[in-house]
């Protein structure tokens, strides 16, 4: 039983006798061993045919514990679990036929690159308890959820802090703009490539998914 407890190591059970070299078959624990043992057993023997077996595979979904036993090969790389899922026989990422399986791994790390991107081109923080904000460049007038306070999207001021009012509307001037003059070009910068970056993105992966569907639809 202790030797079950193993884990995959029990699938190289020997006799126990010093002198004797003769493996533990599967008829032998099945005759032998508890119940408990028994169902371990037979799911190492089951995890060690899928893990050493150039022809199964476990399916990536997520909610599936089901493997794929490839029959015989085709020209599509594309597999089916019998949970509905369809994955790539090469990669195991989620079918992608026709693109390569080296194009979809650079696309996922682009799309890693673009959350970062994204992360520099929207995300700023309340100057006043600094929280985290998506804060849009379009937009001036800035008002935190947490702190209710106003700002300035470009300068980060207190929006009433400076400027006037021209009847019922108060005009923010960014008072500390030519300070941060240097400072902010470089961020603009940095910015607007972030987000051409993202735009290239997106064209790209509007392509693809309309190439797929195309596919599908043949």
């Amino acid at each position: 039983a202790n030797s079950v407890k193993d884990g995959m190591r029990c699938l190289t059970l020997k006799c126990p006798v010093s002198s004797c070299y003769a493996a533990v078959t599967h008829d032998m624990i099945n005759t032998l061993a508890s119940e408990e043992d028994k169902f371990k057993y037979a799911h190492y023997f089951q995890r060690s045919f899928i893990e050493y077996n150039k022809k199964a595979k476990w399916c990536p979904a997520p909610y599936c514990n089901s493997a794929v036993l490839l029959i015989r090969r085709s020209s599509s790389s594309k597999v089916t679990c019998k949970c509905l899922y369809s994955f790539c026989w090469k990669c195991t990422k989620e079918a992608h036929q026709p693109v390569s399986c080296a194009k979809v791994s650079s696309w996922e790390m682009e799309s890693l690159l673009q959350s970062d991107n994204w992360m520099i081109a929207n995300n700023k923080k309340c100057p006043n308890c600094e929280r985290p904000m998506d804060i849009s460049r379009h937009q001036k007038l800035t008002e935190c959820f947490r702190c209710n306070f106003q700002f300035c999207s470009l300068c980060l001021g207190s929006w009433l802090g400076n400027g006037q009012w021209e009847g019922d509307h108060f005009i923010h001037v960014c008072s500390e703009l030519k300070l941060e003059e240097a400072e902010r070009a470089r961020d603009e910068t940095r910015q607007k490539e972030a987000e051409e970056a993202m735009v290239r993105y997106h064209n790209y992966l509007a392509r693809w998914k309309s190439h797929d569907m195309d596919r599908s639809e043949e």
